[in-house]
């Protein structure tokens, strides 16, 4: 009789054991693994923010949470990232979308408007880290939205 295999669980996956943002991202290969520290260092390039890493629950789990330390600890954006389908995700509240001129903006950021999913006032966007096009596409916006906090103060505008 076969003795029964011992899976291990990947640091993202174990809500009981607290990993490092450097286990997190050691997990990813490949040209995810190069887009996720693109944007990982785009985001450290943000001025008046932290980082940390924190459990979100399924299916995001052990996430890597930018805050605007002005917005009331409030988050900016988050990496999450799962080996097998890295995410960054971020609110934008429907108040800063109405401000944005969309005659400006790429194909590819119009889609990801058009594809989030709407809660309350706020739509939460997701953009996959595979290609680093789409990422740099989708930071543009989580840099806008971080600009518009700094300009008011921290004051958010619903998200």
């Amino acid at each position: 009789m076969p003795s029964p295999s011992i899976s291990t669980r990947s640091v993202w996956e174990d809500r009981f054991q607290t990993p490092t943002a450097e286990a997190l991202l050691g997990e990813l290969g490949g040209a995810s693994g190069g887009a996720v520290a693109r944007v990982m260092g785009w985001l450290n390039g943000l001025k008046y923010t932290r980082q940390g890493v924190s459990w979100c629950g399924v299916p995001w789990r052990w996430t890597l949470v930018t805050r605007c330390r002005g917005d009331g600890g409030q988050p900016l954006a988050y990496v999450v990232p799962d080996p097998k389908r890295p995410l960054l995700a971020f609110p934008l509240p429907a108040s800063t979308v109405c401000g944005l001129d969309i005659a400006s903006l790429t194909r590819c950021q119009r889609d990801l408007i058009a594809g989030a999913t709407k809660v309350g006032p706020v739509l939460w966007i997701e953009s996959e880290l595979i290609e680093p096009e789409s990422a740099e596409e989708a930071f543009a916006m989580v840099a806008h939205r971080h600009s518009t906090l700094v300009r008011s103060g921290g004051r958010s505008t619903g998200g």
